[in-house]
């Protein structure tokens, strides 16, 4: 070693007797009886701590204390835990469908007082069978007759005006009523008014001539009618062949006193005949000439004159002298909107008028009312003499032999219904555990509708979230997600009825309720009497079974980030293992995915994956020691032990996967 210079050794000399005297300067300061240099003032001694000090010092450092132990628990303690495991085997296995609901008749009739009156008598008691037409209650129908009586009478009289009008309505278009020729027309002209019976013109039918003769009472029996006759008209000194087309039997008397009967004769136009020529004709019977007593006149055919038959305004008007129309064609029309009107009013009324007369009609038959249903009267709450109101509520009938349910079945489970499914029903089942089916809910419409019971996962899905508790005994699996809470329970009975129900009704439309959707079932149940509307009934649906396969208990089931796995105990790694992170899976085990099927209230299948004879674990369970004695208490199902704050299938915080809640102090036994 090089010596330092000689300056340096005496420096560091001094440096050293000056850190001497400052260390004696220290001593005098704190011990002041030793060293006081003479005149010097003595030191004064500490003051005494006051209580309330003294107290407030200790509660400091209790506080100091118990945050460093809560920091020693919280990341240094571990507290005991044990493993719960379970064993894959073997077996069949069954999915159900259950729940509750309540009973309804599948055929009844409610009755209902129709109008207000007095109760005549009442032929029926609760308790009694009936039978389709069986009566059942008389009301007083003295007011409801005359009502009936007045409505008719307003019906009639509306339909006679109605008809009235439409008359008016068709004589608005005037029509030559046969074929002729018009003659005096009249001097109205279009757009003007004209009032019923207005006369338009005179229609003739002068194609052909009619020519009335008298002839002897003797000769009754030989003229007879069809017979050919000699017309012969003086004027032109013509003849013409006639018919006979009609024979009267008047009593005409001659000058000459001669009785004689009224034969007329018809014969063709050529053109030339007209109105009031004088004519006379010759009957041959049996070969003897017959004469008439007198000679006649020729007349129309046909004559009649066109009237208007309604007021209104001549819209159109074709009459001129001699022109000749035909039958049905239009010669006039007339413009009158208020025919239209008042039919309008009248058909509305009519409708109106015949709709209270129907619903009168209705009112008393139900007055003397039927039964419709064979059945057992229900109730009954009228007694003969009652003033009672209409809509009162008078007696109910239910055919108690035929009953139904309506379940509300989760869309989970509704691919395993099909219509025809047989169920069982069971009455009088006490509840006491909360069972996997849903609060029964109350839809519009005649009772409850029970969801549908625990859901059986479909095949390939997970049967349940890790961290959720296995599904109480009785019910069928997990329920539906969002579908867990109230449950609805039966009412509790001394002993349970068993019945046999088929499912008849499978509606395809669902209905949401708390985030699951339902598809309403409608089971019809053989009851023969033994069950009341209203109750409450346990249905179960047996929806699947498997045998000869693996299972798992449910509680093993542990779903994870990798998929739906087990933890299987094993001393070496499984080929299909897979690595889910530390801490995940406990010391000793191995996670494996599953793939599972039909799930029960404690099993799960698996499809692939697993075999039977496998040890699982299932959850951890927490040790407390307490005044020297240990004490075990479980932790939720499926639940993972955490490690450094993680959950099993890789989820975090202060809570389970699946709904779980808890966490535990202190990171996992192993691993």
């Amino acid at each position: 070693m090089r010596n330092k210079p000689l300056e340096d050794t005496a420096g560091t000399a001094a440096e050293n007797a000056g850190q001497a005297a400052r260390k004696d300067e220290k001593r005098k300061t704190f011990f002041p009886g030793k060293n006081r240099s003479p005149g010097s003032k003595p030191f004064n001694k500490p003051k005494k701590l006051s209580a309330k000090k003294l107290l407030l010092i200790i509660l400091i450092l209790a506080v100091l204390g118990g945050g460093g132990f809560g920091i020693y628990r919280l990341f240094f303690y571990t507290e005991p835990v044990d493993i719960a495991t379970g064993t894959t085997k073997r077996d069949s296995i069954t999915t159900v469908i259950t729940g509750t609901a309540t009973v309804e008749p599948t055929s009844f009739q409610d009755l209902t007082i129709p109008v207000a009156g007095v109760v005549k008598d009442v032929y029926v008691k609760q308790g009694d069978k009936v039978s389709v037409g069986d009566q059942l209650f008389d009301i007083d129908t003295t007011s409801l007759t005359e009502d009936i009586a007045t409505a008719e009478s307003n019906i009639a009289n509306y339909e006679t005006q109605l008809a009235t009008y439409q008359k008016n309505l068709s004589n608005l278009t005037v029509t030559a009523p046969f074929s002729g020729k018009l003659t005096a027309p009249t001097d109205a002209l279009a757009g003007d008014t004209v009032n019923s019976g207005a006369k338009l013109a005179t229609l003739v039918d002068d194609s052909r001539m009619k020519l009335a003769l008298y002839f002897s009472n003797a000769y009754l029996d030989a003229i007879k009618k069809g017979m050919s006759a000699e017309v012969s008209v003086p004027q032109y000194m013509s003849t013409l062949t006639g018919t006979v087309t009609a024979i009267d039997n008047v009593s005409y008397v001659t000058s000459e006193g001669t009785v004689c009967f009224k034969a007329t004769i018809t014969v063709d136009n050529p053109g030339s005949l007209v109105k009031g020529l004088e004519a006379t004709a010759t009957v041959t019977a049996d070969g003897q000439t017959i004469s008439p007593a007198d000679a006649g006149t020729l007349d129309y055919n046909q004559a009649s004159d066109i009237t208007a038959k309604v007021s209104g305004t001549l819209s159109k008007l074709n009459v001129q002298d001699s022109l000749k129309v035909s039958s049905g064609e239009v010669l006039a029309v007339i413009t009158n909107d208020d025919y239209t009107n008042q039919i309008n009013t009248l058909q509305k009324q009519i409708t109106s008028a015949n709709l209270k007369l129907t619903e009168l009609q209705d009112q008393l038959a139900e007055c003397a009312p039927t039964a419709t249903v064979d059945g057992t009267v229900i109730s009954v709450r009228i007694e003969a003499g009652d003033e009672v109101t209409a809509g009162t509520t008078a007696m109910a009938i239910y055919n108690t032999d035929q009953m139904k349910i309506v379940a509300d079945i989760s869309e989970t489970d509704n691919d395993y219904i099909t219509e025809g499914m047989t169920v069982t029903i069971t009455k009088g089942t006490s509840t006491s555990s909360s069972s996997s089916s849903s609060a029964a809910r109350m839809p519009s419409g005649t009772g409850a509708r029970a969801s549908s019971g625990a859901a059986a996962a479909s095949p390939g899905a997970a049967a349940a979230s890790p961290g959720a508790a296995a599904a109480s005994p009785g019910a069928a699996s997990a329920s539906p997600s969002g579908a867990a809470g109230d449950t609805a329970s039966p009412s509790p009975s001394g002993s349970s009825s068993t019945f046999t129900g088929k499912v008849t009704k499978k509606s395809l439309e669902a209905t949401a309720s708390n985030g699951v959707a339902y598809f309403e079932t409608t089971i019809a149940i053989d009851s023969a009497g033994l069950l009341s509307p209203g109750i409450y009934v346990t249905y179960t649906i047996t929806a699947a079974q498997a045998s000869d396969v693996v299972l798992a208990p449910i509680a093993a089931i542990q779903r994870t980030t990798a998929g739906t796995c087990l933890f299987i105990k094993s001393d070496t790694k499984p080929d299909n293992a897979v690595e889910l992170g530390d801490g995940v899976v406990p010391d000793g085990y191995y996670a494996v995915v599953v793939e599972t099927g039909l799930t029960s209230n404690d099993y799960v299948e698996i499809k692939s994956g697993a075999d039977e004879g496998m040890t699982v674990f299932e959850r951890y369970i927490k040790q407390n020691t307490t005044s020297g004695s240990d004490k075990t208490s479980e932790t939720s199902n499926n639940a993972a032990m955490p490690s450094g704050g993680q959950f099993p299938g890789g989820y975090s915080g202060g809570s389970f996967p699946g709904g779980g809640s808890g966490g535990f102090s202190g990171g996992p036994r192993g691993n």
